[in-house]
């Protein structure tokens, strides 16, 4: 099997795979131990730690954690252990000093991160305030005398710079 050079360019930044971390470590540490343990598995929620160690006797130079959810992604509706133990042990590695520099998360967790943003629900675009909705509270506001006082609550209650930015749903309720 043909060696890859292992780091992966996401979005103009370089992460290292685990399987090169794996590989630099062994490289450089023959007597090196990477152990991993499963310390929650619940059904649903699996977590993982992860020590590394230049040799037998000593103590772990770095620890690693992940989480993962059953289910949560395509891989963990198969994999969530193998996934688990994979990014706890990238996770230890980064933290040794094997691979980017840059970063601690893998080329892996990043690119599941990713698609976990994609498959985010988006949110709804609520639509803006109508100009019939605008005039009309704009002449309530006008004709009120702490018509001033009560357009700078609503501002500053929406977190806006003009009521032209309400959205329709508030308009409404401000109207009423």
């Amino acid at each position: 099997m043909a060696k890859t050079s292992g780091i992966v360019s996401i979005h103009g930044k370089d992460y290292a795979t685990v399987p090169f971390r794996v590989r630099c470590f062994r490289e450089l540490n023959p007597n090196g131990f990477i152990i991993t343990t499963l310390e929650k598995d619940d059904g649903t929620v699996l977590v993982m730690k992860c020590c590394v160690y230049y040799s037998e006797f000593e103590m772990p130079i770095a620890t690693g954690w992940a989480e993962e959810v059953r289910g949560s992604s395509n891989i963990n509706k198969t994999s969530a252990l193998e996934n688990c133990e994979t990014s706890a042990v990238g996770r230890a590695l980064g933290f040794a000093g094997y691979g980017s520099a840059e970063s601690i998360a893998s080329a892996e967790e990043v690119t599941i991160a990713i698609e976990r943003q994609k498959n985010q629900p988006k949110k709804k675009k609520e639509a803006k305030i109508t100009a019939e909705q605008l005039t009309a509270l704009g002449s309530y506001l006008d004709e009120r005398s702490d018509g001033d006082i009560l357009l700078k609550k609503i501002l500053d209650k929406h977190k806006i710079d003009h009521l032209k930015e309400l959205s329709k749903s508030i308009a409404e309720q401000a109207i009423s």
